[in-house]
């Protein structure tokens, strides 16, 4: 792991003289290398949503510059089954239509779910962006996106990604903060994890954090930053987003289930991407560890006016 300073280290507790400099020296060079290599990796991460062909595009406009944040439907029980108190509605409310306040099943067509309102559920539409930064100081730190296939969940995830390595890049360059404390975006595909075999004797903390550093080193990420990203997992600035839930085979449900027992003793921000399907199939795994979930809304016409004043 990256060589680090004990808080409150005093010269007396560090080599004499010349050793000591050659110490410092070489932690210096270290760091600054990290650096370097952590920002080339949010750097790529922030890049790699414009390498994405989008068929019609004129070349001169980047995907980024079309990507639109969408909204959320954010899930919570009706206010008639909340505690006295909390069930009543705001005048904001009363004046919402009531389709933007009861998602339309018709988002989850093909997905074996019926057909009309979910009358015992309740879903407010709320923006997607809003929602990111309050998880940011929640004691709620797990979430899940769901939606039916090609709604946009994996680039929700990859821009949620982009904004947060954009939000980094900015804080080391200025020298506002360093690697230890900014916000730290690290992108996994859960069924290529849950592929990573666990080691004879290995832990399951050690074999969920040797999975996450090969699929890094698999994106072609250099080894010093791969074992630095690793070792922040546990940190409560380190948002990992987990995409693809529904597509983990069933013979992986016990190493499913060993991840998130170790990712809820841990404190980064976690986000997870499925079908419905996929999170009705595995969210028994979860126990009482119940995250904020979202679906994704349909846009707009003032959303779908913006992308098209975009386009042209």
């Amino acid at each position: 792991m990256v060589p680090a300073i004990r808080p409150g280290c005093r010269a007396g507790d560090l080599p004499e003289s010349g050793e000591r400099l050659t110490s410092l020296a070489t932690l210096t060079r270290v760091r600054s290398r990290l650096t370097n290599e952590l920002c080339a990796y949010l750097r790529e991460l922030t890049e790699a949503p414009d390498r994405e062909y989008l068929p019609g595009t004129p070349e001169r406009i980047k995907p980024s510059a079309l990507y639109i944040d969408p909204d959320v439907l954010k899930w919570g029980p009706p206010p008639a089954l909340l505690p006295r108190g909390r069930g009543e509605e705001s005048p904001e409310d009363r004046q919402s239509p009531l389709r933007e306040r009861f998602g339309p099943e018709s988002l989850d067509v093909g997905e074996e779910v019926l057909n009309g309102e979910r009358v015992r559920e309740w879903e407010r539409r709320v923006s997607w962006r809003e929602e990111r930064d309050k998880l940011r100081n929640s004691p709620e730190r797990f979430a899940v996106i769901l939606g039916a296939p090609g709604t946009g969940k994996t680039t929700l995830a990859a821009y949620a990604a982009r904004a947060l390595a954009q939000e980094a890049l900015h804080l080391l360059k200025s020298r506002a903060s360093g690697v230890d404390s900014v916000p730290l975006p690290v992108m996994v595909m859960l069924p290529r994890l849950m592929d990573v075999t666990p080691h004879i004797g290995e832990s399951a903390k050690s074999a969920l954090m040797r999975g996450i550093e090969t699929n890094l080193a698999a994106r072609g990420f250099p080894k010093l930053p791969c074992e630095f990203i690793v070792g922040r997992i546990r940190e409560p600035s380190t948002w990992l987003f987990m995409d693809a839930l529904d597509e983990v085979e069933c013979d992986r449900e016990d190493r499913l289930q060993s991840c998130m027992e170790v990712l809820r003793c841990l404190h980064c921000r976690i986000i997870v991407t499925s079908r419905p399907y996929g999170w009705i199939t595995w969210q028994g795994l979860f126990g009482s560890w119940f995250p904020v979930q979202y679906r994704l809304a349909p846009l707009t016409k003032d959303q779908i006016n913006a992308f098209v004043n975009q386009w042209f």
